[in-house]
């Protein structure tokens, strides 16, 4: 068993998960391929970590009627030029995921599992069968120990991407906020006096 300290009461934790925009460096956990069941749409789902939490973000590069979607094939070109990747050389692997009562066996991506670099995410709210989620949309990609894309490393300009994205983000974070849910009287773990109300544990 852990030991009981009545300080810990006290400690703001935080969150493990990303909630708010910004330019990150991040370290690649997992690259997974996607595909609509719905249409000819082919993606790539990335799980990444950051010291302010992690998070997932998808990255289409078919359109639902198998069209190259430009941007994001450029974006993810720019990617592998970073992380030095060379996309006709891709390492993969699958595994079986579980989703509900469902499995699936999904194709991972072994290339740039571990490789850091930096990312400009924007956080957005969705709600979709009544259900509100967290998203993140993917704005790029730059080097993080001079926060400079790939263009402007070859053009010899500034950091002006990173520039623009972090006072984009700035507003961002102030317009997206989470939405408010019902509140719930915080009860103690056995029933007893509300915790929010008492500074001692409730045993």
């Amino acid at each position: 068993m852990w030991s009981y300290n009545q300080e810990d009461i006290n400690k703001d934790l935080g969150s493990e998960y990303l909630e708010k925009s910004g330019c990150f460096k991040a370290k690649i956990l997992f690259a997974k391929k996607k595909n609509s069941s719905s249409s000819q749409s082919e993606g790539l789902e990335f799980n990444v970590e950051t010291e302010s939490g992690s998070c997932r973000f998808d990255i289409w590069y078919k359109n639902k009627t198998g069209e190259e979607i430009s941007f994001s094939t450029a974006m993810l070109n720019q990617l592998c030029f970073m992380l030095k990747i060379d996309p006709s050389k891709f390492e993969t692997y699958t595994k079986t995921e579980k989703f509900g009562d469902n499995e699936y066996q999904n194709e991972f991506i072994k290339n740039f599992e571990g490789k850091e670099v930096g990312v400009f995410l924007m956080h957005k709210y969705d709600t979709y069968n009544g259900k509100t989620s967290l998203k993140f949309d993917c704005k790029g990609f730059y080097y993080p120990e001079t926060n400079k894309t790939t263009s402007e490393t070859k053009k010899g300009e500034e950091a002006k991407k990173f520039e623009y994205w972090t006072d984009k983000f700035k507003d961002n974070n102030l317009a997206v906020k989470k939405p408010e849910k019902e509140k719930v009287p915080a009860d103690d773990f056995f029933g007893g006096d509300n915790v929010e109300d008492s500074d001692e544990f409730p045993f």
